[in-house]
């Protein structure tokens, strides 16, 4: 089970640090791994890459998208907490924003879930989690 300091880190009546955890917890987690992030450190390269959120949309950068997203899951994976199902993207024609629709499975409880992330050409990403009928 994912557990870890509560995010955003907070603290409880008595001053200690809350801990969560749970499937709520391991969304979090993956939502922040998939923030862009830029590091000088070429060995530790976190979140998506900012030169692919402020790029043309185009099938190379949707393969490159995929394939970092698909990365940054093997590391869940490996760990035990979730799996990568399936990725989808769709350009809204009238904000002109592209979603990246992620489908993932919570490898704990094998439920799957859907996760939105909305890049626009200001280099933001905006989560949205969507909860999963499955």
């Amino acid at each position: 089970m994912a557990t870890g300091l509560s995010l955003p880190v907070s603290v409880n009546d008595l001053g200690r640090a809350v801990i969560s955890s749970g499937t709520d917890q391991l969304t979090k987690l993956l939502l922040i791994a998939l923030q862009p992030c830029s590091s000088a450190n070429p060995f530790q390269q976190l979140g998506l890459t900012e030169r692919v959120i402020f790029s043309v949309n185009s099938p190379n950068i949707r393969a490159q998208l995929n394939r970092e997203v698909s990365n940054i899951f093997a590391t869940f994976q490996r760990d035990g907490r979730a799996r990568l199902r399936n990725v989808s993207f769709e350009k809204d024609s009238t904000t002109q924003e592209l979603k990246m629709f992620i489908t993932w499975q919570d490898l704990e409880t094998t439920r799957d879930r859907d996760l939105v992330l909305v890049l626009n050409e200001n280099g933001n990403v905006r989560p949205r989690v969507a909860e999963s009928l499955r």
